[in-house]
């Protein structure tokens, strides 16, 4: 099969799927099922390495293929990196279309020319996603104390009309949420 899908043996949380020539379109929708079934089983973020090394795209449009398997990826995985390998400059034109074309099926994309720099960058994903998490639970944190809300309209009394410069020195209060 030109197609393979498998995990990667040292990260857990890494899908690997490399490309050898020659390849068509109907061999990704041979795979698009599990794919999902693989990612589906995870629970967390999943990150995506597609080895195109010495490979390019089948010749036709690529927009409706990318759609259909991006569309059918599950949320893990939209939430992860998505790493392509060697992958030549008609593919990455190919990719820059589709998310031109819809941003919202739009994935997190990294282009490397080797699998070490892929693996590496799935890393820094993994630390940037762990800093949202920190920053999250310190949200959650804050919103949990017993201090009332206030709106971030609430201002000082307003002063006299009459003495300037009480006005003059007025501004606004806005407090953080």
């Amino acid at each position: 099969m030109p197609i393979q899908v498998k995990w990667d043996k040292a990260e857990s949380d890494t899908l690997d799927i490399v490309f050898s020539m020659p390849w068509v379109w109907q061999e990704l929708y041979d795979i698009r099922d599990l794919v999902r079934f693989m990612i589906e089983g995870v629970n967390g973020t999943v990150h995506v390495l597609y080895d195109m090394r010495g490979c390019r795209a089948p010749a036709g449009n690529a927009i409706p293929h990318l759609r259909n398997f991006a569309s059918n990826l599950p949320a893990q995985a939209h939430q992860g990196l998505h790493v392509f390998v060697g992958s030549n400059p008609d593919w990455k034109a190919h990719m820059t279309l589709f998310t031109r074309t819809y941003p919202d099926l739009a994935l997190d994309i990294v282009y490397v020319s080797n699998r070490e720099d892929g693996v590496s960058a799935v890393h820094i994903k993994k630390e940037q996603l762990a800093l949202l998490d920190e920053d999250d639970d310190d949200t959650s944190r804050a919103l949990a104390l017993d201090e009332p809300e206030q709106s971030i309209l609430d201002t000082q009394p307003a002063a006299s009309v009459t003495d300037t410069a009480e006005v003059k020195d007025w501004q606004p209060v806005y407090t953080k949420r």
